[in-house]
This record gives structure tokens, C-alpha cells and sequence, in this order.
């Protein structure tokens, strides 16, 4: 400190180098006071100065962090929804390979390698009366096909002249394959009716047309069952109704009608057993029908093949292009598809000549094969007679001993 100076205006630096400068401004002590705040404000600056660096690089720090942020935040996004299609990719492509797709190829119409052992055709429409009929009776339909254990192509033909096309039938188009099946093969196809006599007829046309250009299908030549959706099936009937070599008959139940049942009639048992010993045959000889109607025996003829459209099944390559006539008389259907398989199935086999078809329509039984006579695997559950006609509704499970209803 400078001695003499008062103390009052020694207080600080500044208030001491303005008292000097009063008295004397070029003193030393002048100089030196003044060369001490300038050393004092440029370290105060110099403070400053850093702090403000620091904060501009603390700024400039965080905007960098929030950018890359952003970018990972970016790759992150990317990433999951390269990952999402990926997977979306692997999944439908594992699925597209257990669908087994309907092509030409003898591998890709087997489902996990089973041979196609039944071609089940269905026709089917839509009721206006009973709108859930259809779809009710489609789903037991399918948990049936579904617990035989068999090889199957399932034929879904809807008609498209109804008021409205049914949703299940819509999925099944979608679906050739659905994921949930295990053996059975769906095909939805839909046609064009026009006013017929005869209902199914355009439908069940339509399935055998579609069967018939499938080559993989002829090679593998499945028997062919008309299966409507108003119908009741065990599972036992679809088993056995692969054993048949041809054309193969069996029991229908009829719960409505007066007789409750249809059936062939074979041979006596002692007959049947030694055709079956015989190396020649397999089943029993098909000698006549039982019915409740054996057809117009006052206007027209008898009926040759006392059969419902349950209860006969035939093998793909015997049809060789029969199809049903919508023209035939009502409740000829069947009869004149099956006269027309059975002709051409003697005329090949050499067994009849064409005169002898048209003079005995009988001989055509000779075609008949059959692995069932007794028991009731199938029921026409719907069938309406006219009222008063028929006692009350009775479900049979076994054709009953003897000749009644035994048609001429």
C-alpha cells in the first residue's frame, strides 16, 4: 500500500488509482495500480469467455445427442418393420407349402402325402326360408369328412341363381386348402341354374367336369360319392365305400317314408359266401332293390336301380363321360345315370353286347358291386312324402329281414 494516502479512498484498486490520478498521473504507483486491473479484468473476462465456451459446446453437445437419437431412433423403426415383413414372408411361405394347391402334378394334390382316395361331390344352395340351414348343415358336413381319416377331395358347388351366396362357400374359395384340415382337400366351384326338374343336376355336372380334367386325379382314380347337404353320414360309410372296384350300391335310411329304408337285395347267404371264396368276385351279386317307390308302375316303368343319390358310388374312370340328364322323368335321376355307367362298364369289360342291355335293362345289375347290405351308414334325413301317406319319422340303423318292399 502507499503510505500518506488516505484510507478512506484506498477501499479498492479503482478508487485508489482515481485518487492518484487527481494528484499526480504520472507517478509509478500509477502506472503499477493501473497495470493490476487490467491483469484483474482480463482474468474476470477470461472467465467469462470459458464459461461461455462451455456453454456454447454444452448446446452444440446436446444438439448432437438429439440427432443421433433421432437416427437410431429412425434405424430402430426400420429395422422392426424389415423384421415384420420378413417374418410376415417366412410365415406365408411355410403356409403356402403345407396348402396343397390344386395343379396338374401327381405330388401336389396329396395332403401330407396321403393318396386322394374319395371325390365327394356337394351341391349345394342357398334356403331363403332357412337362412342358417345351409351353413348348419356344411359344418356337420365337414366335421364328418374331417374324422375319416381318408384322403378326400371335397366338391363344393353352389348355385349362383339363389338370392344369396353363402359365406362359408365364399371362404372355401379363398381357401383351397384350409389350415385346420388335415386330410381333406375343398374345392369350391359355383354355376349358373336355370329352372330344372331335377335340383343338383347342373352342380354335380359341374364337379364331374371339373374332376375329370385333373389329371392327377384320373391317374389316382378316387371313387366319386354325391354327397348332399341334407343328408346324415357316418363316418364308416366313406371307409367302406373306397373297397368298391367300380360301382357299388348300399342302405339308405329314410326316416319319413313308410318303408324307413332303401337296399340292394343279394343272393342267399350260402350263395354270397361262396362268391366271396371265389377268385373272380368280391362282394355279393346285386339281384334286385327294396324301395318305397319302385318307380310310375301305372303311367311309366319300373325303376332298373331303386337307388337315392346317397346310396351308390362309382369309380372315376367307370363314368367315362356320363353325366345326368335334367331331361329323364322325375324320380329317374339316378336310375338313368346309373343304366348309362353300368352299359358302358359290361361293354368294356365284354361281359354284354349292347342288344342285350336295351333287350334286359335287368343284366345291368351285373355291374353292381356291394360291400354293405345290412347295416344303415347313410340317412335321408329330409325327405318329404305327400301327408298322411307315411307313419311317424323313425331313424334305422339296419335293414330289416325279409322281402318287404321288394320291387319287381
Amino acid at each position: 500500500m502507499v503510505s500518506g494516502l488516505p484510507s478512506r479512498e484506498m477501499g479498492s484498486t479503482t478508487s485508489s488509482l482515481c485518487f492518484l490520478e487527481r494528484h499526480d498521473r504520472r507517478s509509478w504507483l500509477v502506472r503499477a495500480l493501473r497495470r493490476e486491473l487490467r491483469e484483474k479484468n482480463f482474468g474476470e473476462n477470461s472467465k467469462i469467455r470459458e464459461k461461455t465456451t462451455n456453454c456454447f459446446r454444452y448446446k452444440k453437445d446436446m444438439k448432437n445427442n438429439v440427432a443421433v437419437a433421432s437416427n437410431n431412433g429412425w434405424r430402430l423403426v426400420a429395422f422392426s418393420l424389415i423384421a415384420y415383413w420378413i417374418s410376415l414372408v417366412l410365415i406365408l411361405k411355410t403356409r403356402r407349402d403345407a396348402v396343397v394347391s390344386f395343379s396338374t402334378s401327381s405330388s401336389s394334390v396329396e395332403a401330407r402325402g396321403r393318396k386322394i382316395r374319395l371325390a365327394v361331390v356337394t351341391p349345394t344352395y342357398h334356403r331363403e326360408k332357412n337362412r342358417n340351414f345351409q351353413t348348419i348343415q356344411l359344418l356337420a358336413l365337414q366335421n364328418t369328412l374331417c374324422s375319416t381319416c381318408l384322403g378326400l377331395i371335397w366338391i363344393l358347388v353352389e348355385s349362383e341363381s339363389d338370392w344369396r351366396k353363402s359365406s362359408l362357400v365364399e371362404r372355401y374359395e379363398r381357401e383351397e386348402r384350409p389350415a385346420y384340415f388335415e386330410r381333406v382337400l375343398v374345392k369350391a366351384l359355383r354355376v349358373k341354374v336355370e329352372r330344372s326338374k331335377h335340383r343338383g343336376v347342373a352342380q354335380r355336372n359341374k364337379a364331374l367336369d371339373w374332376l375329370e380334367q385333373q389329371i392327377s386325379y384320373v391317374e389316382q382314380d378316387p371313387v366319386v360319392l354325391f354327397v348332399d347337404d341334407d343328408n346324415a353320414y357316418a363316418t364308416e360309410h366313406f371307409v367302406r365305400a373306397t373297397k368298391i372296384g367300380k360301382v357299388g350300391v348300399w342302405p339308405v335310411g329314410f326316416p319319413s317314408t313308410k318303408s324307413k329304408f332303401e337296399a340292394p337285395v343279394v343272393k342267399t347267404q350260402h350263395q354270397s359266401d361262396a362268391l366271396r371264396s371265389s377268385p373272380s368276385s368280391s362282394s355279393p351279386k346285386v339281384v334286385g332293390f327294396r324301395s318305397f317307390w319302385c318307380g310310375d308302375l301305372k303311367t311309366f316303368k319300373p325303376r332298373v336301380f331303386n337307388v337315392d343319390m346317397a346310396g351308390f358310388g362309382v369309380r372315376l374312370h367307370a363314368l367315362e363321360k356320363v353325366r345326368f340328364d335334367e331331361n329323364v322323368r322325375s324320380g329317374y335321376l339316378e336310375d338313368a345315370f346309373l343304366q348309362a355307367i353300368t352299359r358302358n362298364v359290361l361293354r368294356r369289360d365284354n361281359k354284354t353286347s349292347e342288344n342285350e342291355n336295351e333287350g334286359n335293362p335287368l343284366h345291368l345289375l351285373n355291374a353292381l358291386e356291394t360291400t354293405n347290405v345290412q347295416d344303415i351308414l347313410v340317412w335321408h334325413l329330409y325327405h318329404t312324402v305327400l301327408s298322411g301317406k307315411t307313419q311317424s319319422a323313425l331313424v334305422v340303423s339296419k335293414v330289416p329281414k325279409g322281402d318287404s318292399f321288394l320291387c319287381p
